[in-house]
């Protein structure tokens, strides 16, 4: 087996989805400094109100702005892509990939996935797992995040074939070549830049935590429990938002206030998630303290904005 479970930790656990989640945590293991892929992961709230609430997605379907294609070389690597039907045409390039110590990610349908609980057996939806190894019997030796930590399993390749020919996403296996070495230096420099363009066009109105306050007022009028579950992932995914974004603003060496700043706004809105989901089991809600939490919340978001500003 190449990587194990001890050797491998979760780099983001409440911002990107799974593949992406998985791809950052096996390169920031392997040395590479994917802190820089956040250069625009401060997403405004208006953002993540039009897609979570308005657009009603999963947290886990939001398009966020950076890892596109393009942004790998970033870093100094190239993200692959192969498409088959089945794996057997793929069987021996993933063969030589895992014998040069390489983890290959494979898009799969969750409903034949045993390990995934929730879903086994009673709803479709696209996941990802890493085949970090494959037994002599030809099972797969499998690593998938089950937060905050990875667990290993094995499953015989007629299973996760299985898994992957039927799959409800893109019939995938993705695998990172490196293409250049870069200094710390130039991807410091680079990554600061393409924030600097980001945050050219930063403006946020706030319409997340407005939304928030009229359910406050109005909440008799809709469906409680669906609204307070929208708002709950809404506020995990700001507050993943801004944890990343701490760990990009140390990266590329940003006054430590603004890390400090960034790191409590990420606080602010897990406590506002926690309090939605603390009203989703008592079925009811504590309209002034949760309102007085998102004031502050957007005192704090509008000071880290001005001192972004500020600092360009």
């Amino acid at each position: 087996m190449g990587l194990t479970v001890n050797e491998l930790s979760m780099f983001d656990l409440n911002y990107l989805d799974c593949s992406k989640v998985q791809y950052v945590s096996y390169l920031k293991h392997k040395g590479f400094h994917v802190e820089a892929l956040y250069y625009s992961c401060l997403d405004t709230s208006d953002e993540i109100y039009e897609q979570i609430i308005n657009q009603k997605k999963s947290r886990w379907h939001f398009d966020e702005l950076g890892f596109q294609q393009e942004d790998w070389p970033l870093i100094g690597v190239k993200k692959r892509n192969v498409h088959a039907e089945s794996l057997d045409p793929l069987r021996y390039g993933i063969s030589r990939l895992i014998e040069k110590g390489e983890v290959v990610f494979l898009s799969v349908e969750v409903f034949h996935v045993p390990h995934r609980h929730r879903s086994y057996q009673k709803e479709r939806s696209p996941h990802s797992l890493m085949i970090n190894g494959m037994a002599p019997d030809g099972d797969f030796n499998i690593l998938d995040e089950a937060a905050p930590i990875f667990s290993h399993f094995k499953y015989p390749w007629s299973l996760v074939d299985q898994c992957f020919s039927e799959g409800t996403g893109f019939r995938n296996i993705t695998f990172f070549e490196e293409i250049e070495k870069r200094s710390t230096k130039d991807i410091q420099k680079e990554a600061k830049h393409l924030f600097n363009q980001h945050l050219d066009t930063f403006e946020d109105s706030h319409r997340l935590h407005n939304h928030l306050f009229e359910f406050l007022v109005s909440k008799e009028e809709v469906d409680f429990i669906d609204t307070l579950q929208q708002l709950s992932a809404a506020y995990t995914l700001l507050s993943g938002s801004r944890e990343m974004f701490s760990k990009f603003a140390k990266f590329i060496d940003m006054d430590k206030v603004i890390v400090e700043t960034a790191v409590a706004s990420s606080d602010a809105s897990n406590q506002i998630r926690n309090t939605l989901n603390k009203a989703i089991l008592r079925r009811r809600l504590k309209n002034e303290m949760l309102s007085e939490k998102v004031r502050e919340l957007v005192q704090i978001e509008q000071h880290l904005v001005s001192l972004l500003k500020a600092g360009r």
